[in-house]
């Protein structure tokens, strides 16, 4: 407004601002004039517009703060509740399992190692409630409590007594007896007792997916709510502009422009947040699989010890993308300072959770040797970057004869790039130049999607001072990369 000011300095200001020029009654035509004011209508009028606009922008504003703390109790649930859960009694099921181990050892060991054997037990038992104390001091959710109360505790107790009558046979000398005690109580107290601590595990799964779905709800209906906000506020703003027009052009100008600003970070925040909800709900998924595998163990079976592996992998992998996606979301969309990632345990965590959720007519995957690099982003956010590159290149090899993924990690000065080759048909002609940018897909994709994976992607890369590409030939395949500064 001041440069505006300016223009009318030292002259007269236009005559809708001003009024009406009349002769003085005491005076005659054509002797002193008075300027009779009327800017003070169309000054009344421009505040009441503008105070209405501006309690839409402040509307709107308000309703996403609201939205935004619902979805941080949510994420703060799942931080400090399910999961931490999730990893103590998985743990304590682990420490069960080497602890029946141990007990079917024990009867064959001669005296010496025997008592260590007694010791490295007594050290797992510290464990088993190491673990199981930690747990308890997580929140509980609705019914956990009781669950827990009635059904861990008294498993516990039986396992404890079987382990006690192993090792006074063993004392005794009666190995015999002592195998015998392992086979008909030991070994089934120990499953009964992992099963249980299973349902505790499920009821926290549960809620965590509850949590997840109840984010990326909010995330959508606030996200519709805020454009139609903002489009009821830009309505409004298009109406005093009209008001503004009469008085000053410029102003309308400006309106404009800003109105054009808020709905591009509506439909940034809109974007952003139905990606952040994918990507939330990809590794729960995986921890759905895995808790799924021991719900009726059997003895021998290898896909239980390897189905926990796989959750308490999961657990952690979900805790950094929920760490590193919100961080970046609160911080709108800027990298905090002082991140890194290990390169190497990313990816290896990536690849493992991608190769475990696809079937035996899936691609192959092949990671090149490479030297150990950190790079200048949090884990959670490159392994968001590295799982939508090797879904996307996944997607689209059905129709492939050799289906394989290879991911190479190159030093270039002081970045990191990182290659992902397939032997998928390769990217359409034309397609390259716009391939990363928001809702691109190519024509006759059948494969479900939105086209935001790769626009997240840049928005990762870019915002993190790095840079993505793709190099392909139609048929034979394509090469998708993207490099990060190397951590300081």
């Amino acid at each position: 407004m001041s440069a505006v000011r300016h223009r009318w300095r030292g002259a007269t200001p236009p005559r809708y601002l001003t009024g009406t020029v009349l002769p003085k009654a005491d005076g005659p035509a054509g002797g002193v004039k008075e300027i009779m004011p009327l800017g003070s209508r169309y000054t009344r009028n421009i505040l009441l517009a503008f105070a209405v606009v501006a309690l839409g922008f402040l509307g709107s504003t308000l309703y996403l703060s609201i939205r935004n703390l619902r979805i941080d109790e949510r994420a703060t649930g799942l931080l400090t509740n399910a999961l931490p859960s999730l990893e103590h009694l998985d743990a304590a099921c682990d420490a069960i399992r080497d602890l029946e181990a141990a007990t079917e050892a024990l009867p064959d060991l001669p005296p010496g190692p025997r008592v260590e054997a007694l010791k490295g037990m007594d050290a797992t038992w510290q464990r088993v409630h190491a673990e199981l104390e930690t747990y308890r001091v997580t929140p509980d959710y609705e019914g956990e409590e009781r669950l827990y109360a009635s059904t861990v505790p008294p498993s516990i107790a039986v396992l404890e007594a079987a382990d006690r009558k192993v090792r006074a046979r063993v004392d005794a000398n009666d190995a015999p007896g002592a195998r015998d005690v392992v086979e008909r109580e030991m070994r089934p107290a120990a499953r009964h007792a992992i099963a249980l601590i299973g349902k505790v595990m499920e009821l926290n799964a549960d809620h965590a997916y509850d949590d997840v779905r109840a984010i990326a709800a909010l995330r959508k209906t606030g996200d519709e709510l805020a454009i139609a906000l903002s489009g009821g506020a830009v309505f409004l703003g298009l109406l005093a502009s009209l008001w503004v027009l009469r008085v000053f052009a410029a102003y309308g100008r400006l309106l404009n422009a800003h109105s054009a600003l808020v709905e591009q970070r509506a439909a940034d925040l809109e974007q952003f947040g139905r990606r952040v909800a994918h990507d939330l709900l990809s590794p729960l998924s995986a921890l759905s699989f895995c808790l799924s595998a021991f719900k009726k163990p059997s003895e021998g079976d290898p896909k239980l010890e390897d189905a926990l592996g796989r959750a308490k992998a999961c657990i952690v992998r979900a805790q950094a993308l929920v760490d590193g996606v919100f961080e970046f979301s609160r911080a709108g969309g800027k990298p905090k300072v002082g991140d890194d990632a290990d390169v190497t345990r990313v990816l290896t965590d990536t690849v493992a959770e991608l190769s475990a959720s696809m079937d035996e007519k899936g691609p192959t995957l092949e990671v090149a040797p490479f030297a150990p690099y950190m790079v200048a982003c949090s884990p959670g956010v490159l392994t968001a970057i590295l799982s939508n590159l090797l879904r996307n290149a996944t997607k689209y090899m059905s129709d492939s004869a050799v289906k394989k993924i290879t991911v190479r990690v190159l030093p270039e000065g002081e970045n990191v790039t990182i290659e992902i080759e397939d032997t998928g048909p390769g990217v359409p002609p034309g397609l390259e130049s716009i391939i990363f940018e928001p809702y691109v897909r190519a024509q006759g994709v059948t494969q479900p999607g939105l086209g935001l994976g790769l626009a997240t992607v840049k928005r990762f890369c870019v915002a993190h001072g790095g840079e993505v590409g793709v190099r392909s030939s139609p048929g034979l395949g394509a090469v998708f990369w993207f490099t990060l500064p190397k951590s300081r």
